[in-house]
């Protein structure tokens, strides 16, 4: 249903946030791995309070992408062993242990393994 493979896959999952990013008007996204963490950054956020912690939590209505589609981020909740959030120099553990090191530049970065 999520993913072209029917299984979890990280790639896939980290396009769906990269283009729910640019859909929601960010200028500039990337996807990069960084040891075992996928990290999807960008200079501007796209996930402002309240959403940067209610799209990890539950479905979140997102009508930029189709109609009755949701946002992707829960779906790393759903299946990744370790989610962290933030704008860069203020991580957030949203599950499992620690949050990668990503720096103090502005923006916003989710960063998550499996």
């Amino acid at each position: 249903m999520f993913f072209p493979s029917g299984e979890f896959d990280p790639r896939s999952a980290a396009a769906l946030i990269a283009r729910e990013a640019l859909l929601s008007g960010v200028s500039d996204v990337a996807v990069r791995r960084e040891a075992d963490w996928w990290l999807i950054e960008s200079s501007e956020d796209w996930l402002p309070p309240p959403l940067d912690s209610e799209a990890f939590q539950r479905l979140v209505p997102f009508a930029e992408g189709a109609p009755n589609s949701s946002r992707s981020e829960i779906l790393l909740t759903a299946f990744a062993r370790d989610v962290a959030t933030g704008n860069r120099g203020n991580m957030t553990t949203v599950k499992g242990t620690a949050a990668p090191s990503v720096g103090s530049q502005p923006g916003r970065v989710v960063a998550f393994r499996i």
